[in-house]
């Protein structure tokens, strides 16, 4: 049986936990028993880019120090952008404005050949005093 046959979609919570913790396991090269949250917020963002933009904001606020954050910036975060750039760039925008986390994990976004130029130009102008990872 595959994962997605056996597993049910999770909850809110127990997705952003699930991937919280998959994300420091990762990031602190322990063991992971959470790749199940990689997976399914994968699946989020192809099916459903708005929930998924729910718990984004959320695992950037919540992450637990700088190398999780690294790894949810670089990862989830980047990748919701490529998928979706034109769907996400006004409330990445408007987030990173008013949440210096947010714009300090925008930052960390590279995606430069996934990303449209015109839509990385902005994400570059929002971000240009920050520090590039």
């Amino acid at each position: 049986m595959s994962w997605k046959m056996v597993r049910t979609m999770s909850s809110h919570d127990e997705l952003l936990e699930g991937y919280l913790a998959h994300a420091e396991a990762v990031a602190h090269e322990r063991k992971d028993t959470n790749f199940w949250a990689f997976n399914e917020l994968a699946d989020l963002m192809r099916d459903d880019p708005d929930g998924a933009w729910q718990i984004m904001g959320e695992l950037v606020a919540r992450a637990s120090d700088e190398e999780t954050l690294g790894y949810v910036d670089a990862g989830a975060l980047e990748d919701l952008i490529c998928k979706h750039p034109g769907a996400m760039i006004d409330r990445v925008e408007s987030r990173a404005r008013q949440d210096a986390r947010f714009r300090k994990a925008v930052a960390r976004v590279w995606g430069w050949t996934r990303i449209p130029k015109e839509i990385r130009a902005r994400l570059d102008m929002l971000v240009a005093e920050e520090r590039r990872w």
